[in-house]
């Protein structure tokens, strides 16, 4: 079967990208033919999309992704469309469409009211394509939010996304923190600042944990340009002494989480940083309700969050190898085998609708 995926192509850059590249290879495990097609990057509040590259090569991990032109979506069997694109690459051809949904309505919703991007209505435009035969997505607690706004006869909802584990199993050397910004304890903030989850609460959680902690430090990337009003609170970390590293995002990020004790997120929903982090070994503190982290508390409430750190930590020291037990155990859910399977049922489904 020849499958098109079409996404913004940005490695080390964004997230729907690096699941389509997952995508992609899961895709060629299973047998099948499976090109992607870079849509151009599109920036939040601007309406432009940069120009598509065609021969660009990402080489990660063993695995060689090479942009095609979007010409192949006409020998394609089913198009895989993780966002919006040139028209034309559509109404070429009459190959059945899933609609990938990538991130949570929230986040959708409220960059459409803020006059950003209109993802939002594009989600709920496409679902009603004739031509749009599933719209896809991992998270099954966002099932009444799309409930609204989707035929509930098209939608296909898995519980979590596929992750190239071969990529994060590696052997490559873990990040040597700088001596004089490694603590005893070493914790991770690395979720991208976004519209409908930012570091705010958990910020709070971690600066009440150190006061608690001996050596409990932190390292904060991803961290996006202006500041604004966080300047104060990161300013309030360094004079305590809890702030380690901070910075913006890194191509190495497998090196980072390898590099540390624990990774803190906010995210309820199993993120890219949450499936990453458990893949490299790296245990995870996420928001209350994720199903996939080592134990999760309420970011609103940064006392309870103190508390759970805190139980994180007292683990590292005295169950180490339980703890990496527990996190291997945890990883096993984002196989990319297991998502080829079921993904292949879809495509044979939507073929013969």
């Amino acid at each position: 079967m020849k499958i098109a995926h079409i996404a913004p192509y940005g490695p080390n850059q964004a997230g729907i990208y690096e699941a389509a590249r997952d995508m992609v290879r899961a895709d060629i495990r299973q047998g099948h033919t499976a090109w992607f097609v870079d849509a151009g990057a599109q920036l939040v509040g601007n309406s432009t999309r940069e120009a598509p590259r065609v021969g660009a090569v990402d080489d990660r991990a063993g695995f060689r992704l090479v942009t095609q032109p979007w010409e192949v979506c006409n020998e394609a069997d089913v198009i895989m469309l993780h966002t919006g694109c040139d028209n034309q690459w559509l109404v070429w051809n009459q190959a059945p469409v899933i609609f990938v949904i990538h991130g949570t309505p929230t986040a959708a919703f409220r960059n459409e009211q803020r006059d950003t991007v209109q993802s939002y209505s594009v989600y709920t435009e496409g679902s009603k394509w004739p031509r749009v035969k599933a719209l896809l997505y991992f998270w099954p607690e966002f099932r009444p939010y799309w409930d609204v706004v989707f035929p509930p006869g098209k939608q296909v909802v898995l519980d979590y996304p596929p992750i190239d584990r071969e990529r994060f199993t590696g052997d490559g050397e873990p990040w040597e923190i700088p001596r004089f910004q490694r603590g005893r304890y070493n914790g991770l903030i690395c979720d991208s600042w976004r519209a409908d989850s930012d570091v705010l609460e958990i910020l709070h959680g971690a600066i009440e944990a150190s006061r608690r902690v001996q050596g409990l430090t932190w390292h904060i990337l991803a961290i996006q340009e202006p500041m604004g009003p966080y300047t104060h609170i990161i300013q309030k970390m360094r004079s305590i002494g809890a702030l380690g590293t901070i910075g913006g995002r890194r191509p190495d990020m497998e090196q980072a989480y390898r590099g540390v004790d624990f990774v803190l997120s906010g995210r309820r929903s199993v993120s890219r940083v949450i499936a990453e982090a458990l893949c490299c070994g790296a245990p995870v503190i996420a928001d209350q309700g994720c199903t996939a982290a080592n134990l999760t508390a309420d970011k609103r409430d940064p006392l309870a969050m103190a508390s759970v750190i805190e139980q994180m930590v007292d683990r590292v020291e005295h169950d180490r190898a339980g703890l990496q037990q527990e996190t291997a155990s945890l990883a096993e859910h984002f196989d990319l085998d297991v998502y080829g399977k079921r993904i292949s049922d879809l495509y044979e489904r939507v073929i013969k609708e």
